[in-house]
Order: C-alpha cells, then sequence, then structure tokens
C-alpha cells in the first residue's frame, strides 16, 4: 500500500471480526475495528494467521486521524510487542502488497521507475522516499491545456469533499487545478482514483498528503478558484513522471547539445519521461 501511494479503504475479515484501515497516498493515518481504533486497531489484524480482505480505492474517507507514526514505526512497536504478524508472516503483511494494483496506481510506479532501468539503479528509491518525508527540490511546471471541464469553481462556493465524490464518479481521468493569489496547487486523478498532489506556496513544492492537505485548506478558507481539466492517460502519466521522477541529465547547454540526437537518444532508449528547456524568460516541455 505505501509503496504504490495507494488512496482508499482496507478492509481486513477473519470470520466474526473484521477492520478498516485507510490509507492516503499510501499514508495509514486511521483505523478501527473490534471496538479499538487507532495504532491498536492495526496490531489484532497483524496477529491474525488467516482471513480475506477488500481494498476499495473509491471509498469515501473519514475526517478522523488516529494514526499519525510512520508504518515502519507501527511495525516495530507490534514486533516489540510480539504480535505474530508484524515479521510479515502473518496474513496482513502478505495482504498488503496484494492490493497495490488499483487501475489508478498503476501510473505512479511505471512513471517513476522507467526511466531510471535505462540509466541507473540507484535512483529508483528516491521520488517516494523524497514525497514521504518532506517536499521535493521542483517547481509546479506548466500544464497542459487539455479538455476543460469546469472552469473558475470559486472556492468559496464549492463543497470540496462533494466535488472529489463526483470527480470519482465521473472517472476524471486529468487534474483539478487550484489558483490563488500566493499559492497553485494540483491533484492528478486517474480514472478517478487520486495518484498524486502538488502544492506550491511560492516557497517550496509539497507533494502527497502534505500537498492534499494545504490544498484542501485554501480550500476551505475560500482562497483562489479551482478548474478541472480532462487529459489522456498517457499525458496524465507524463506529467506524473515530470513532476516527480528523477533527473537523468541535468544542465546540459543549449549551444552544446544537439537537440535532433538527443531525440533520437531518448527514442531509442525508449525512456518514458520529459524534456525540459529553459530560457530566461521561457519555458518548453516536450512529454
Amino acid at each position: 500500500m505505501q509503496a504504490q501511494r495507494a488512496t482508499g479503504t482496507l478492509q481486513v475479515r477473519n470470520g466474526g471480526e473484521a477492520f478498516s484501515l485507510f490509507f492516503l497516498f499510501g499514508h495509514l493515518f486511521h483505523a478501527y475495528g473490534d471496538g479499538s481504533q487507532g495504532e491498536e486497531a492495526v496490531f489484532e489484524p497483524l496477529a491474525w494467521r488467516q482471513g480475506d480482505y477488500t481494498f476499495d480505492p473509491k471509498s469515501k474517507l473519514p475526517t478522523e486521524e488516529t494514526i499519525t507514526a510512520p508504518t515502519a514505526d507501527i511495525l516495530a512497536e507490534a514486533k516489540r510487542r510480539g504480535v505474530p504478524g508484524a515479521d510479515n508472516n502473518g496474513p496482513v503483511g502478505a495482504v498488503r502488497p496484494t492490493p497495490a494494483p488499483p487501475a489508478a496506481a498503476q501510473p505512479a510506479p511505471q512513471v517513476s521507475e522507467r526511466p531510471v532501468v535505462s540509466q541507473q539503479t540507484q535512483p529508483a528509491p528516491q521520488p517516494p522516499a523524497a514525497s514521504e518525508e518532506g517536499p521535493p527540490a521542483t517547481e509546479l511546471y506548466p500544464l497542459p491545456v487539455g479538455k476543460l471541464v469546469y472552469e473558475s469553481l470559486k472556492t468559496a462556493f464549492v463543497d470540496f469533499p462533494k466535488l472529489l465524490r463526483s470527480l470519482s464518479s465521473d472517472r476524471l481521468t486529468g487534474y483539478l487545478r487550484l489558483t490563488g493569489q500566493a499559492s497553485r496547487g494540483m491533484i492528478l486523478f486517474y480514472q478517478g482514483s487520486l495518484i498524486e498532489s502538488f502544492y506550491d506556496g511560492g516557497a517550496v513544492v509539497s507533494t502527497g498528503r502534505t500537498a492534499f492537505s494545504l490544498f484542501k485548506n485554501d480550500v476551505d478558507r475560500g482562497e483562489g478558484s479551482m478548474d478541472v481539466i480532462e487529459l489522456s492517460s498517457e499525458v496524465v502519466t507524463a506529467i506524473y513522471q515530470l513532476l516527480t521522477a528523477p533527473t537523468i541529465l541535468q544542465g546540459l547547454l543549449a549551444r552544446f547539445v544537439d537537440v535532433r540526437a538527443l531525440l533520437q537518444y531518448l527514442q531509442e532508449e525508449k525512456i518514458h519521461g520529459s524534456l525540459l528547456v529553459r530560457a530566461p524568460d521561457e519555458m518548453g516541455i516536450v512529454l
């Protein structure tokens, strides 16, 4: 779940017992079941030796946040307590990777890993780590216009949860853009599921759960307006890669580069990614 940065509800059952675990961009933030909640509601199903599960990426997420510790810390505490499943031998340890391939989450790992495989393998784990621990050193680039679904929605008059549910039920592939006086934000969708969030507050660009919270805070305060843009799945994948994937070639001076030869090289290597061209007052992007 964490590796795929999945968003949704994981329900685990064993006989008459049932627990619900809620994830936002791979972060476990709430759990409850059998009269307990928070971390205690994670420890009990970890100890099960059998059971079944379902993962729903379309479920409505609760507002409660009973878990703030990283998943690794929760597993370490479970191991300290002697919970059998904490060493990944229990059913929940086996379940966690299984629901990772919902359709919405597939572009993320494919996008972030492909260019690295062609060049070097070490940087591959870096993009997820940066998103989990803090904002990456990047910027929110200009985005393709695509098909305008909704334009200039005033945040002061928008029911944000209902808007997200509507975009989910409509299976939007594209992005929700927030434009404020001093900030910009974007939530990427793939077939109705959230796959990533970005928020530019002026100093740094945040991603993942932090970006989603900052985005929502602006909407709740009625700051700015929102647009909904529909794009093809290929373009959404390319945008995700542009904003999250590691850089494989950097600082190439244009006067020393044969652009046609560079494009041919990228094509021959079958590199999926973006080529960013900067000038003092202009910027161009080839996806």
